[in-house]
């Protein structure tokens, strides 16, 4: 079960964030083979953003994500950050080299997930 966690400023388009999380669901189920349902997305808005000490508006945004995986087999997570990079690229308005994207894999024995400790 991916879970992507999107950081950023708050598009002017009220509906870009829904169109955003819907298609990185979908794009990452495809990327690693899951059903759609078993991808989960959030949004935050960053309240301010600085590149350097200058204040950044709507223009040179940057979004950050954080994806949430058990390891798989080798390349599935550089798959899956492109996938998810690309789509919230594409909803947010962004260029792709502005959205940033991190795997964390969620290994057996260090997770607290469902009411109990990832196992194998």
């Amino acid at each position: 079960m991916p879970i992507i966690h999107i950081r950023s400023l708050q598009p002017h388009d009220p509906l870009a964030v829904d169109r955003a999380l819907g298609a990185v669901a979908e794009e990452v189920a495809a990327a690693c083979g899951c059903d759609v349902d078993d991808v989960w997305c959030t949004f935050t808005p960053v309240q301010r953003m600085t590149i350097g000490a200058t204040p950044v508006e709507g223009e040179g945004r940057i979004a950050y994500l954080d994806v949430l995986m058990r390891p798989r087999a080798a390349g599935a997570g550089g798959q899956v950050l492109e996938a998810a990079a690309t789509a919230v690229a594409r909803h947010l308005g962004l260029p792709l080299e502005d959205v940033w994207a991190h795997l964390i894999p969620l290994r057996p024995g260090e997770v607290f997930a469902g009411g109990a400790l990832l196992a194998e």
